[in-house]
């Protein structure tokens, strides 16, 4: 299990249109991964967001800390990539939308 992982590996395991993704793309489909999954949740007398996954991850410069938060055995090594990419391409027609232009009504 990885418990830290650099951008770049883990976007070694990413590929869009048959090309591999540059790690620059790759880090800002993680941070719209991290900001998309995000809930609310009352905690303790107060509203706060929480990540939904058994899985956390942050960005600290080019590595990506991962942590197990949940009951279930954590993921290894493809496993952990293939999450990822999992909740990238689910996410990617929400991003898609963001930037479409408004329609006219």
């Amino acid at each position: 299990l990885y418990s830290t992982i650099s951008v770049g590996k883990l976007a070694t395991f990413m590929e869009q249109g048959g090309r591999r993704l540059p790690p620059e793309v790759f880090r800002t489909y993680l941070l719209r991964l991290k900001h998309k999954t995000r809930q609310r949740q009352w905690q303790g007398g107060r509203d706060g967001l929480v990540p939904p996954a058994e899985l956390h991850f942050h960005i600290e410069k080019d590595m990506v800390m991962v942590q197990n938060a949940g009951p279930a055995a954590p993921p290894r090594g493809r496993q952990l990539a293939q999450y990822f990419i999992d909740q990238i391409n689910y996410l990617n027609p929400v991003v898609t939308n963001l930037y479409k232009e408004p329609t006219q009504a």
